[in-house]
């Protein structure tokens, strides 16, 4: 949840509350107030505990098709 900030702590609560009530919702949930960061480690961390490891497809400086096409779409969506 980010804004977190912005909802008092009882309503925050059982917002919270209403998360963990939902068939299939993991039952961890990040308060994130994202202008000051707080929050945001742990979350980072989370998904970095779950991301599984494994070596990369492409080696990272490789420029292949798609990666120029992706590139140029982002020239001409910027300009």
């Amino acid at each position: 949840m980010n804004n977190v900030d912005l909802v008092e702590k009882k309503d925050l609560f059982k917002v919270a509350e209403e998360f963990q009530n939902i068939l299939g919702y993991e039952k961890r949930y990040f308060m994130i107030l994202g202008l000051e960061g707080s929050g945001v480690k742990d979350f980072s961390q989370c998904l970095m505990d779950q991301a599984v490891k494994k070596p990369w497809e492409v080696d990272a400086f490789t420029m292949n098709e798609e990666v120029m096409k992706n590139i140029s779409l982002e020239v001409v969506r910027e300009g």
